[in-house]
């Protein structure tokens, strides 16, 4: 099975993305500021293809202060990434905060039902969840489990948030 990473959902960057105006404004340059945001997003999730990331015009480069970019994937899909702003030097950290979908790694998803089994007794021979799992919010993904005593069972999980956590729903 192909496992795609769990995107990590904060990351502190040195960037230094503050672009130096006129006066005493500092602002970050929202060009290259587009540039990280979609290098970090095809890096954590292979294949993916960023079409396009709006940011705000030079927002300004103060500590604390906080603004959302918006991404469209190839696919269709769109989400937003909230930025803050760590220091004037442009430092900043940011979060996938809405996403059309979360990254999944399919073998944390396998884990949490193998897990699960054997918390109830059981042991689960092999648990197979789709390479393309989805990993729309609160979408309900039917995993195939097989036990050690023959039988078979189909287990639902969902995405719970942005960062690919997962639960088990039920079984069927």
């Amino acid at each position: 099975m192909t496992s795609l990473p769990r995107l990590v959902a904060a990351l502190g960057l040195g960037l230094g993305l503050a672009g130096a105006l006129s006066g005493c404004s500092t602002t970050i340059d929202n060009e290259k500021m587009g540039d990280e945001l979609t290098r970090f997003y095809e890096k954590n999730d292979p294949g993916s293809d960023v079409t396009s990331v709006d940011c705000p015009d030079s927002p300004d480069a103060k500590k604390g202060e906080t603004f959302v970019c918006d991404f469209d994937l190839k696919t269709g899909e769109s989400g937003q990434f909230t930025v803050t702003v760590k220091n004037s030097d442009g430092d900043v950290s940011f979060e996938l905060t809405k996403n059309a979908r979360a990254i999944i790694d399919v073998s944390k998803a396998e884990g949490l039902i193998a897990d699960d089994v054997t918390e109830r007794g059981g042991t689960a021979t092999s648990v197979e969840c789709p390479d393309d799992f989805p990993g729309t919010l609160d979408e309900e993904v039917e995993c195939q489990v097989q036990l050690d005593d023959g039988t078979s069972a189909t287990a639902v999980v969902s995405v719970t948030d942005v960062e690919g956590n997962l639960e088990l729903v039920r079984y069927e």
